[in-house]
């Protein structure tokens, strides 16, 4: 069974994002709709960052809002903002991240709000990192078809477990299915003869990248993978 999460989705769970609910303390900044953004890296404005804005409620919703790039002065302005809570998350090379959390009314008096975003090393591997640890992880699972089921470390069934199972070797570039566990938390799908990487996603739980392979002759019976409760981005 197909699902809706694209690769798009499947990073912003794997990778480094949700910031606003790991990194800020304290309540968001007050804001007005008009918003001017500064990222810095070692107190110099950074061309080139990569800038999303997502609405907060009781979660960063999956698709940000606006998705921008600093200029030669390191700033955004994106349009203006409805009132609201936003996280604003920026991405730079070398795993450099940072994060604001803004309140925005219509009743702020300032014309034009601007802030500055010191870059930081994230505490997190990203997605690449992560995909290239996988790669070279020794294939330990044989399987003649990919099935089997998730549990948790009780070894309770995890159902709805987001699955994407992408071919080793092509540095994620080639995702070949899609899938869900069922409310056992079994899962299936018919696969050809290669060797792939399992990406197992659930919401409240460690995300687990999985090397395996297929071999109709010299496969064994089904995976028993279980996560461990954490927050996805770890």
């Amino acid at each position: 069974m197909r699902i809706a999460a694209t690769a798009a989705s499947l990073l912003l769970l794997v990778a480094p994002r949700a910031f606003c609910s790991v990194m800020v303390n304290g309540p968001p900044t007050k804001s007005s709709r008009n918003v001017v953004v500064t990222t810095l890296f070692e107190g110099k404005p950074r061309k080139g960052v990569k800038v999303e804005i997502y609405r907060c409620r009781k979660q960063m919703e999956a698709n940000p809002s606006f998705t921008l790039i600093t200029g030669e002065d390191g700033t955004v302005a994106p349009p203006a903002l409805s009132p609201g809570e936003y996280c604003i998350v920026a991405f730079a090379d070398l795993n450099l991240v940072a994060d604001l959390e803004l309140r925005v009314s219509s009743h702020f008096k300032e014309k034009t709000s601007s802030f500055s975003m010191e870059l930081v090393a994230s505490r997190f591997p990203t997605w690449e990192q992560r995909l290239a640890a996988a790669e070279q992880m020794p294939v330990k699972d044989r399987l003649q078809n990919f099935s089997g089921v998730v549990r948790d470390p009780t070894g309770a069934a995890i159902p709805g477990v987001a699955i994407e199972i992408i071919r080793k070797g092509t540095q994620g570039k080639e995702r070949v299915a899609q899938l869900k566990s069922d409310r056992d938390g079994r899962f299936s799908t018919e696969l050809a003869e290669g060797w792939y990487i399992a990406v197992f996603l659930a919401q409240g739980f460690g995300t687990q990248l999985l090397p395996f392979e297929i071999s109709k002759t010299q496969g064994d019976g089904d995976l028993r993978v279980r996560l461990e409760i954490g927050a996805s981005t770890q």
